[in-house]
Formats: C-alpha cells, structure tokens, sequence
C-alpha cells in the first residue's frame, strides 16, 4: 500500500496509525506505553508490530522498520507535502522536479519514523540556495524539500518533514486536536421547601453575642490574681509579679575568691614611698627620668639613582618634679649615641643630679659603658664635676607601671627564698623557678627588690626583680609560722 510518512528525527519512536494496522490485519498484543509531547506527557495504549518492510517509490529502497507503535496522533497538515511545481517555481530547485511526484489525494498520512530508523534521515546530497530560499535534500527514500512548500493549491512530494504539533488559539503547544472553548450542562432538580434548620441546631444567638471577648493572655493574668492575690493579717494586699518568672539565684563563689586571694596576699607587699626627687620641689630638670621611642625612617642624603634612608630614635627626658620635657636625637641604638645625647641635654639644661631610667637594651648598655670607662680620667673628671648619679628601675617596678596601693605589711623575702618568676609571655606551670641571692631593704626596712639566680638549659642568670614579680614557693620563717 502507497503512504506518505513524516520524517521526524526529533522522535525517538517510529509511529502509525490504526488504519495501516487495519490495512494488513495486524492482529498484535496492545501494550501501554508514554507519550511525551510539547503539550506534556500521558500515559496511552496502542498496538505494537514488528518485522514491516518500508520502500522507495521507484523501489531502489527497501528497509526493515523497528517496532510500530499505534498512535492516532500523527500530524496529518497535507499543505506542507511539496510538488514538482514548487521545485519548478524555484530556479535553482528546477532538476529535481521530474524526481518528485505528483501529489495523490488517496494516499493517506499514516507513518511517523523517528530516529530508531536513523537510515532514513541520513543526507545523500542537497542543494541549497539563498539565505531565505527552501533547499532540497536527498535521502533514501526519496527528495525532501525543506522550507516553504505550498503554492497556493498545489501539494508536494511523498516525503516531507512538517510539524508534528499544533498551536492552540493562546500559543500554547498541543498535540491534540482544538476545539472550540464552550460546554453545556442540563441538569434538573426538585425545589425543597425553605426550612430554618441550621438555625434551630447550629447557629444559635445567645446573650453574650455582643461581648468583646478576653484575649488568652487576659484569662491567664484573670486566672494568677485570683490565684495569687490575698489580704495579708494586718489589711494589707500581696500580690505577685505577672508574668515575672522567678530569678535564678547565683552561685556563691566566696570560697573561690578567697582561694584566688591567699597566692596573690603573698605575693604583694606594702608599697614604698615615693622617692624624695618625685616629691622635692627644685630647679627643672635637677631629677630626670629618661626613655627612648622610635624609630622614624628619613632621608640622609640623595645620590644621583635615589636617596639613602636610615633610622632615627628620640630620647625622652622628663623633669620629675615639674613633668617638663625635653627631646634629644638619637642616631642609633647604641651606648655612644646615648652618651653624645646626655651630653648635648647637659649642656642645654644643666647638669642633673639624679637620672632614673628603665632597664632597656640602649640604656643598660650605656650605663656599662660608663661603668667601664670610669677609670680613664676624662670620664670620671666628667661623671664627678656633673654630680649626677644614675638608677635604674628593677625590672617590671610598680612605679614604671599602673601602681597598687598595698597597705597590708608582709613577711620580707630573705636570701635562700624559693621562689617563681611571673612571666607575661608564658603559662604559669612554665614560670621558671628561682632563689634569692640577694635582698634590697628600702629606708623603711622593706625588702621590695630582691636578686635572684634561675636555671634555664644548663645556663645559670640573675636577674633583678620587684617583689610583686616574684611568688614565693618555699620559706622557712613562713613554714613555720
């Protein structure tokens, strides 16, 4: 039998429709399968057929079809099969005019074959023309003219590719055929008399409609004053807090802060007077104190590819009795720029009598510097005709730091004292252990500083400390107490 079949390689199936299963007697099982459209996806049943044998028009071709399915919804848009006039009406479609055939108006539309059948839609020669013009495509089977086939009446060839849905009025895709949007019911019905059941049974008015009702929160504070609230014996009312809950009631940690106490009562002593030169009025800068700061990078000297930098620190010295200052360069971090500084103070502002320093790395090296010269006579004619005399804080002093004011007396550190050494940088059971070499009593006969000598790799240091940075660890007048 003569049919014309619809080339679509977008589909994964080959299709038919009722009439070729009815047209050769296929008596096959009827298998349900899905069938996934633009207009979406439904769940059909169909006949199914194998071992069908598909040929050409002039019978060069004969191919063996995979499995056809029944399906009645094979688009069947007779306008978009192409004919010899088309191919005529286009100058550079003109060859292949007598190869296609007339179109037959008896023979129907009833093969899909999809790309399970992948023969049939391989290219075997084309021609194309301009941008805008159908071109021709040659398969086994037979031309194909892709583009705009329809001349008014005239039909096309035996194979063609068209669309395989249509377009409902609202541009949604549908594979189905339209129909108009209208319905119509007729149904009929007996009229029940009007009785006022609901309202004898359900709806109900009462007394209270009216009444603006309490919120929940209303009823629970109604509910806790009637619960709550009394009259106390002598007239008067108690009534709780609404809504409150009860405080949690804290720990008490008395014992915790006494046993935070006891180490730190040990480790404090009474604090010193102030030193005479802090409190003594005199001339300005007769008493300094003295530190560096720094450093800034600036600029020495040009050269003709750039400049050289180098560093500059400044020499802070401040008058302890009038808090005058007084800044002084500094070319490096070394004993002799410091030296060269003092020099250059001492001759702008008169010699001092008393210099106070910390124990930085500068300073201490220039305080040796002068301990080791001091023999020549150049600098111990200089040191004697200055009058002046150099201290230096112990290290971490309460008085180079916030002050406590200690006013409890305690036990004085002595010589053999086994002691901690507080380390800020450190964790406490990593504090190296200690003894006291040696005691420094003030006038009042309060020992504040203390020598002591530690062990660290091999190694043996002293060091010179404050008694609020050491923490005793074993004394034998405190045992024994």
């Amino acid at each position: 039998m003569k049919a014309y079949a619809v080339m679509d390689e977008q589909s994964n199936g080959t299709l038919a429709k009722a009439q070729l299963f009815d047209q050769f007697n296929l008596r096959c099982n009827t298998v349900p399968y899905t069938l996934r459209t633009c207009s979406g996806t439904k769940e059909t049943t169909g006949r199914a057929a194998s071992n069908l044998f598909i040929e050409s028009l002039d019978g060069s071709v004969k191919l063996r079809l995979p499995t056809v399915r029944e399906c009645e919804l094979i688009p069947d848009d007779r306008k978009e099969i192409p004919s010899p006039a088309v191919a005529r009406h286009h100058p550079h479609l003109k060859q292949i005019a007598d190869k296609i055939p007339a179109v037959d108006p008896d023979v129907p539309i009833l093969l899909l074959l999809g790309r399970d059948i992948l023969r049939v839609h391989k290219v075997r020669d084309q021609i194309n023309g301009s941008h805008d013009a159908p071109y021709a495509q040659c398969l086994d089977l037979g031309w194909v003219i892709v583009g705009e086939t329809c001349l008014g009446t005239t039909g096309g060839p035996s194979i063609t590719s068209i669309y395989k849905t249509n377009v409902l009025y609202n541009g949604r895709p549908s594979d189905y055929t339209t129909y108009t949007n209208s319905m119509s019911v007729s149904a009929g019905y007996e009229r029940v008399p009007e009785v006022d059941v609901l309202g004898q049974s359900v709806f109900q008015k009462t007394k209270d409609d009216e009444k603006q009702a309490a919120s929940i929160e209303d009823l629970a504070f109604l509910n806790l004053v009637d619960k709550e609230v009394h009259k106390k014996k002598d007239n008067s009312w108690l009534a709780p807090h609404p809504f409150k809950p009860s405080r949690q009631r804290l720990l008490c940690n008395k014992d915790h802060a006494r046993q935070r106490l006891a180490p730190l009562r040990k480790s404090l002593e009474k604090m010193a007077d102030l030193p005479a030169d802090r409190v003594n009025p005199g001339p300005p800068f007769t008493s300094v104190s003295l530190d560096v700061f720094g450093p800034w990078n600036i600029v020495t000297r040009r050269t003709r590819g750039g400049s050289a930098d180098s560093k500059r620190w400044a020499l802070l010295l401040t008058c302890m009795s009038t808090r005058a200052v007084h800044i002084e360069v500094l070319e490096s971090l070394s004993a002799s720029s410091l030296i060269n500084a003092l020099r250059r103070f001492f001759s702008i502002r008169g010699p001092a009598k008393i210099l106070r320093s910390g124990r930085g790395t500068n300073v201490v090296g220039a305080c040796k510097e002068l301990n080791r010269n001091a023999d020549k006579p150049d600098v111990l004619n200089y040191l004697r005709g200055k009058g002046c005399t150099w201290i230096s804080n112990p290290l971490h002093s309460s008085h180079r730091k916030c002050r406590r004011k200690w006013t409890e007396e305690k036990h004085n550190l002595k010589k053999g004292d086994i002691v901690l050494l507080k380390d800020d940088q450190a964790a406490r059971n990593e504090w190296p252990v200690g003894m006291v070499t040696n005691t420094l009593p003030s006038r009042d006969g309060k020992v504040r500083k203390v020598e002591l000598r530690t062990t660290k790799q091999g190694n043996v240091k002293t060091f010179l400390r404050p008694v609020t940075q050491v923490v005793l660890l074993l004394s034998e007048g405190v045992d024994k107490e």
